[in-house]
């Protein structure tokens, strides 16, 4: 029952429960492929232990065999464990030509699903003619409603991290790090986009853990901050959030808010706060390729609208694309045009603070 449990955490999931059922039934091979209820016939992963030999039998599947599959997938009673004479005739040329050469002769199958739309087929098979006994199929029963749970812990956790991998690119395109602060003030996370903040700056940084501004005042303010917002998250609902400007020049600047407790764990090391970085200075990460697509520019239009967005003159673009300022004007020109907007600010604006953003 463990290994049922613990699989939703594996880097392969089940695949430890697969390996243990695979050395107590004498299996050849033991797999799960998972599908989306609302997208039959197509798997979006699979997780399989098998013999050294049949290593590729999967692959095989998919690129000969999976057409000629008499299976009833989508058919199945959920939870129930067919065996090889209730899903495959000994002549089907399926049976014959692809599992009966590789000597799988016997094989069990069963579906389970979760409410939200996702589903795994477990499947078992064994070599020679030795048929699944009914002491080991009702072993196998007894798994399946441990597996039904196991499986709705793991679509949750699998949504959950889709949603979070959503809303840190959207963070991501906006030039926006995040940085996770424990009870005692340091550090305990820190993304991509912080990370590259406090890289290319000198007026903010990490110290033996926690968060410095270059700038004694700042620094102070900052710090004080910081606690207000760690006290802040002992109470039932914590309003607490400030912003600060990092630098007395430039767009480097912090939002600081309090975590509610519901969403922080009794651990002294969890995140109570949550530090914003804001760098609008950051080199944009647009690429000219995703301009192209978005607005039908072409590669040179694409490539000085990045220039304009990034706060250069028109002449400075011009120079830095290596052209003649009146053939900027021309192309920023037809910019306008396919972009429907008049001036560089509303350009601007619709790069940088628009929907189109998040394309980027």
């Amino acid at each position: 029952m463990r290994l049922i449990y613990e699989g939703v955490l594996e880097p392969r999931p089940w695949l430890q429960f697969l390996k243990a059922l695979r050395a107590h039934l004498n299996l050849s091979h033991a797999n799960i492929a998972f599908h989306r209820k609302y997208v039959p016939g197509q798997w979006f992963d699979s997780v399989v232990d098998t013999e050294g030999e049949l290593a590729d039998l999967a692959d095989e599947y998919l690129n000969k065999y999976a057409a000629i599959d008499p299976t009833p997938y989508q058919e199945l009673v959920p939870e129930r464990w067919y065996t090889r004479s209730e899903l495959w005739r000994p002549d089907h040329v399926f049976y014959r030509d692809y599992l009966r050469p590789r000597g799988l002769h016997e094989a069990v199958i069963c579906l389970v699903e979760e409410p939200g739309g996702m589903r795994a087929w477990l499947t078992l098979g064994r070599r020679g003619d030795i048929e699944f006994s009914a002491e080991e199929l009702a072993t196998l029963s007894a798994l399946i409603p441990h597996f039904s749970s196991s499986l709705r812990i793991y679509a949750a956790l699998h949504s959950a991290s889709l949603e979070r991998d959503i809303y840190k690119d959207t963070l991501r395109s906006f030039a926006v790090g995040i940085l996770l602060i424990d009870r005692s003030g340091c550090i305990i996370r820190t993304d991509s986009t912080a990370s590259r903040i406090l890289e290319r700056n000198d007026c903010v940084s990490v110290q033996r853990g926690r968060l410095c501004a270059k700038d004694r005042t700042i620094d102070r303010e900052l710090k004080n901050i910081l606690t207000q917002a760690v006290e802040e998250a002992n109470v039932p609902s914590p309003t607490y959030s400030r912003a600060l400007r990092l630098a007395e020049k430039g767009q480097l600047s912090v939002l600081v808010r309090s975590v509610a407790p519901d969403a922080a764990s009794a651990n002294e090391h969890a995140a109570v706060v949550v530090a914003f970085l804001s760098d609008t200075h950051l080199e944009h990460t647009a690429s000219v390729q995703r301009l192209i697509d978005l607005f039908q520019l072409s590669p040179t239009e694409a490539a000085l609208t990045l220039q304009i967005a990034q706060g250069h003159t028109l002449s400075e673009a011009a120079h830095v694309l290596n052209l003649s300022e009146q053939t900027a004007r021309t192309y920023s020109k037809h910019v306008f045009a396919k972009t429907g907007t008049h001036r560089q600010a509303e350009l601007v604006r619709l790069i940088l603070r628009s929907v189109a953003q998040l394309a980027m």
